[in-house]
């Protein structure tokens, strides 16, 4: 929650405003969500980040496979920071416009959105990602990836025609979270035979 509320604060400097904005994000949207019951909401966003990879972009699935990349290894902190994880924080002339439009989208559609920029930001990256190895593929993925697609204003417009683009409707997500929970369901009852 702290990059959160960081990210807040350097865009409006006042610590009373940043307080009534988290407070709101909490109050309206379903982000806390996420943080209770073990972290239960975030295991499932694994789930269905993973099938949404794996339809959207088989390739790189496939590619993530191979090299034991589970998306878990870096999805993780966008979810729960809603892609401020990386944000640098110094004084900066703009703020980032694909952020603001990731958070829109977010105040608009909900977790949908964040799945949506996050098949965004792979897709962007698709080409370069392939032909990593898996340190240097990890570390990009976790260290770099947010850093140098949202960041910078100058990616704005192409990310927004790609965020656009990509169409993700929510009954696939309620699909894939119905998939998960008759997965775990399963395992439950495997567990208990045992």
């Amino acid at each position: 929650m702290n990059y959160v509320a960081s990210f807040l604060f350097q865009l409006c400097q006042n610590e009373e405003e940043t307080f009534y904005l988290m407070l709101g994000l909490f109050l309206h949207t379903e982000f806390s969500l996420i943080f209770v019951e073990d972290l239960l909401r975030l295991k499932i966003f694994f789930y269905v980040f993973d099938r949404l990879v794996s339809l959207y972009l088989p390739e790189l699935y496939s590619y993530f496979k191979t090299n034991s990349i589970i998306v878990n290894y870096f999805c993780s902190p966008w979810f729960i920071t809603l892609f401020t994880n990386s944000y640098p924080y110094t004084t900066l002339v703009e703020p980032p416009l694909v952020i603001l439009k990731i958070w829109d989208d977010y105040l608009l559609d909900g977790w949908k959105a964040l799945m949506r920029t996050g098949i965004c930001l792979l897709k962007n990256y698709e080409k370069t990602l392939i032909t990593l190895k898996y340190e240097d593929l990890l570390h990009f993925l976790i260290n770099d990836l947010v850093k140098s697609g949202f960041f910078t204003n100058k990616n704005y417009e192409h990310f927004l025609v790609l965020i656009e683009s990509t169409k993700i409707k929510s009954e696939l997500i309620n699909n894939l979270e119905n998939e998960n929970f008759q997965e775990m369901k399963i395992r439950e009852m495997e567990d208990k035979k045992r």
